[in-house]
């Protein structure tokens, strides 16, 4: 495994993943260094901004290592907080909503080989579509979900694809 820190970066690597270091404190303690090297294979060591390379201490390795972990377990939770967030929008059932709209509009084009009943069964379904957000207001967004083309309220279908 390999680290490496560049303070005036604002980056900690760590076997090539990068995590980014918005903690201004952390880094005020690392004003005057210019990068810490720490292969745990025993070559580690730091570079100062006057360009001279010291060892480092076990202290020193865990104290960059522990931050390494610390900032990626912070953007992990954040990434999922963001991910529920949008799990649970009005902006994912629309984009939802909206892919399905654009799927079936080719059955509509007036000279596609379908029959009438079929185009009004399809009508129909993306009126449906359309009317999610209105009819589906007291419903949480995280509650409507999407498969094969059906609209599930709390795992029930609601709205049902027309077969083709």
């Amino acid at each position: 495994m390999i680290i490496t820190f560049i303070p005036q970066d604002k980056i900690i690597l760590k076997d090539n993943i990068a995590e980014y270091i918005n903690d201004e404190t952390f880094l005020s303690n690392y004003a005057d260094i210019r990068c810490y090297q720490i292969d745990t294979n025993g070559n580690s060591w730091l570079e100062t901004n006057n360009r001279v390379i010291q060892n480092l201490t076990q202290e020193q390795i865990d104290t960059i290592s522990n931050k390494f972990e610390s900032e990626k377990q912070k953007r992990l939770q954040l990434e999922q907080e963001q991910f529920n967030a949008y799990q649970n929008s009005w902006e994912r059932v629309r984009s939802q909503r909206d892919f399905l709209l654009l799927e079936t509009d080719i059955y509509l084009i007036s000279d596609y080989p379908i029959s009438d009943a079929k185009k009004i069964e399809l009508q129909n379904y993306r009126m449906a579509l359309r009317n999610i957000p209105e009819t589906y207001s007291s419903n949480q967004p995280s509650q409507i979900t999407f498969e094969n083309g059906n609209v599930l309220i709390n795992n029930n279908i609601t709205i049902s694809k027309p077969s083709l």
